[in-house]
């Protein structure tokens, strides 16, 4: 549904990636899958009235994980994309598994921040441009779940502004 929003804006054109995830395939075919479909999109750039540098990505969850990942390494195999946007992903996966269970042993429900915290301070210290729009008291996926929801309106919007800004 994000894709669908963001394209129906004229800013975006939203295509789609399924990548290969355990137990079908494990690290890193997940990897080639994404490498891939981010060449597949810029070799169809012009068809979509864009071009090649302008691709960027956009995940959620293990899919924003993916995206950094992918994005923040760059090889001959692995041209750089404009921009990636990552909505609630999981930056430390093994970080993210301990804080979340020392806040069930505690009785504490709230979502684990360390992790991204850190990301965030770590990669402006190597020079990354990093913004971060934290959306209180929502959860995980709210913008597919809601999509007409005020605060999923301004994630989309904030989204579209981050998207628009020079590179």
């Amino acid at each position: 549904m994000r894709g669908e929003a963001l394209a129906k804006t004229g800013v975006v054109v939203a295509a789609s990636l399924d990548f290969r995830m355990p137990p079908v395939a494990s690290y890193p075919g997940s990897m080639a899958d994404i490498t891939y479909g981010i060449r597949w999109a810029k070799t169809r750039a012009a068809q979509w009235h864009s071009r090649p540098d302008r691709v960027g990505t956009m995940g959620s969850s293990s899919g924003g994980h993916q995206a950094m990942l992918r994005c923040g390494r760059r090889t001959r195999a692995t041209r750089p994309v404009r921009c990636v946007v990552m909505c609630w992903p999981v930056i430390d996966p093994l970080g993210r598994y301990q804080h979340a269970k020392q806040l069930k042993e505690a009785g504490d429900a709230a979502r684990p921040r360390p992790q991204p915290d850190r990301f965030v301070t770590r990669y402006r210290q190597a020079g990354g441009q990093v913004e971060v729009e934290l959306l209180e008291g929502e959860s995980e996926g709210f913008m597919t779940r809601n999509p007409n929801s005020p605060t999923a309106k301004h994630a989309i919007e904030k989204i579209i502004e981050f998207v628009r800004k020079p590179s």
